[in-house]
This record gives C-alpha cells, sequence and structure tokens, in this order.
C-alpha cells in the first residue's frame, strides 16, 4: 500500500510530460540481421505505430518544443499526450525508409549522428559494413525544417569507460564537425549506450547543449534533468 501511495504522490508531483521514442534502424523485415534485432524495425512497424499513437490522441513534437516544456512552469496546461521520436547513430535506412513516413505525416524528428560514420559513410561491425548517413545526406536532411540533427560523439563510445581529457574532446569536437558540415548550432546530445558519469554531465553542462538523452528510464516528466531526459526504447522483437 505504501509504494502504492508512494507512485500516486510521484505521478501527481511529476506529472508525465512526453514519451520521447528511442529508434535505431528501420529497414524492411526481408532486410533484417537478426544480430540486430532489438535495435531494428520496419517502415510497417513505424507507420503502424504513428498512426496507433494518433488514433489514441498523442501529439509529436519537436526536441525544441520539448525543451521548452519541460524548461516551463506550466505543467498543469500543458498536454500529456505527447511524443518526440528520436534515432540513435545516423543509419542510412532512416533517410531511405523512416523519412519518407515522417514527411507523410508531418512529424518532427531528431537524428543523434556519431561524427566518424559521417564522416566515412559506414559503422564497421562484426556482421559486416552497415551504411549510414554521409555528409551530403545530412546536410540535405537538415534543411527540412521537421529535421534536428543531434551530436552523439565521435566515436560512438561508452563514455563513463574514457579518461577525463578523451571524453570531453569525444564531445566537443564531435559537436564541431556536425557544426561545420550542417552550418547550424548543434543544441542537443544523446549518450552511446547511455553511457555517461558526473564528468560526462560536467561536460555537458559547460557547453551551447539544451538537453542530453540517456537510453532508458520511460517517460520525460516535471523537474526531470535535463542533462538526463529519459527515452523509451520502440523495438519489434518478438
Amino acid at each position: 500500500m505504501f509504494k502504492k501511495l508512494k507512485r500516486y504522490w510521484y505521478n501527481l508531483t511529476h506529472p508525465k510530460i512526453c514519451d520521447v521514442w528511442e529508434l535505431h534502424r528501420v529497414t524492411p523485415e526481408n532486410l533484417f540481421d537478426e544480430g540486430w534485432r532489438p535495435y531494428v524495425i520496419s517502415p510497417n512497424y513505424l507507420e503502424y505505430k504513428i498512426n496507433d499513437a494518433l488514433q489514441k490522441g498523442f501529439r509529436f513534437v519537436s526536441v525544441e518544443e520539448l525543451y521548452a516544456m519541460l524548461n516551463g512552469e506550466c505543467y498543469r496546461l500543458l498536454p500529456q499526450k505527447n511524443i518526440v521520436i528520436t534515432f540513435d547513430d545516423g543509419y542510412l535506412d532512416n533517410f531511405e525508409y523512416a523519412y519518407p513516413i515522417l514527411k507523410k505525416y508531418n512529424i518532427p524528428f531528431c537524428i543523434f549522428v556519431a561524427a566518424d560514420f559521417m564522416l566515412t559513410g559506414v559503422q564497421k561491425s562484426s556482421n559486416g559494413d552497415i551504411a549510414m548517413m554521409d555528409a551530403n545526406v545530412l546536410s540535405l536532411l537538415a534543411k527540412d525544417e521537421l529535421c534536428t540533427i543531434g551530436g552523439h560523439t565521435i566515436s560512438h563510445l561508452k563514455l563513463a569507460k574514457l579518461p577525463d581529457d578523451q571524453q570531453k574532446y569525444e564531445i566537443c569536437e564531435s559537436l564541431r564537425m556536425l557544426e561545420k558540415t550542417l552550418n547550424k548550432p548543434i543544441e542537443y546530445f544523446a549518450y552511446p549506450y547511455g553511457s555517461y558519469d558526473n564528468v560526462t554531465l560536467s561536460i555537458i553542462d559547460q557547453i551551447n547543449i539544451k538537453m542530453s538523452f540517456v537510453a532508458w528510464g520511460g517517460s520525460a516528466r516535471k523537474d526531470c534533468n535535463l542533462l538526463c531526459v529519459p527515452r523509451v526504447i520502440i523495438s519489434q522483437q518478438k
């Protein structure tokens, strides 16, 4: 009973503001790599999730709108059925398969890009090379007002396992590289693998980042830490 009362009080004093979807790859099921199963969904499944959310009265908002909501005061006046769509890493299939669906429904989205993947257009993996969005594709995508590009380090390493100076380099240099390529400020960030420590948070807090995102945690609620905004992983895993 005490736990239920505690949860009720928490939900009352920390109302839900938004669900932040975390996605990785979006590709047809006949192209699924079983090694990627927890991190890949089909275009049909993405469209199903969007339609299901719309039918349930959710609205899709941008990371900028989420920032305004979490950084504001009038929580009781805000609709609680909001969704932000985010993608991690910068896979080319996001552009090929997810983007047309998001464009069809006029849905804003954010892609957190690892700078090395942008430079090479490839992610090396034990299952073979994976095509990533290169600078040309990202520059084209970034021109669409629906799209926000965020940082995701240079090398996609677990930040909490790195020395302090390397953490700073991975974060700050990745933002510089993206800003130089896209000619616009990068104001949002996601921690690769959700890995961070107090050093990471101190670095993020001192630079021009409005919000940074972890890889778990459920819904974003009133008074959540803007340096550790939670997300919900969207998976088609059976």
